[in-house]
């Protein structure tokens, strides 16, 4: 009888070890899940304001805060964008490219990433490559796709 009892209470304890393991590991996947909530609310936030210090031509610092948002994340299209904006601002066309390729890569139905590297492209004296992304451009501009 107490080698039963022994059994029995030691398959209970594996059984609540097992619970609080997966209890436990819920907990963590729900703090993951707050964390990224969290960088992607900074990201926006440090973008937004990168994007403010470029309204008021203060290309530096927005450049700065866009790269500081995409250290938090570096997979949102419009952050590469914007990215882009500033440097071609600064006149570096060739880093505005390298912005608007990432932003395309991520999000490559949006008319507007091509149309700025097209931009780009152009004041670089590269023709045939503007003249494609500004087709590529008026097509997804066409389909509704800015």
């Amino acid at each position: 009888m107490k080698k039963i009892l022994f059994c029995s209470l030691l398959l209970i304890s594996f059984i609540c070890i097992g619970c609080n393991n997966n209890d436990n590991s819920a907990a963590i996947d729900t703090e993951e899940i707050d964390i990224i909530e969290e960088d992607s609310a900074d990201v926006g936030k440090t973008a937004n304001k990168g994007k403010d210090y470029l309204e008021q031509g203060d290309i530096e610092k927005a450049i700065e805060l866009f790269n500081e948002a995409l250290k938090i994340d570096d997979n949102v299209d419009w952050v590469h964008g914007d990215l882009g904006r500033a440097k071609q601002e600064k006149n570096d066309f060739e880093g505005a490219i390298e912005c608007y390729t990432k932003a395309i890569e991520l999000n490559g139905k949006r008319s507007v990433y091509y149309s700025w590297r097209a931009d780009a492209y152009g004041l670089l004296g590269k023709k045939d490559l503007a003249q494609e992304d500004r087709k590529i451009a008026e097509e997804l501009h066409s389909k509704g796709l800015d």
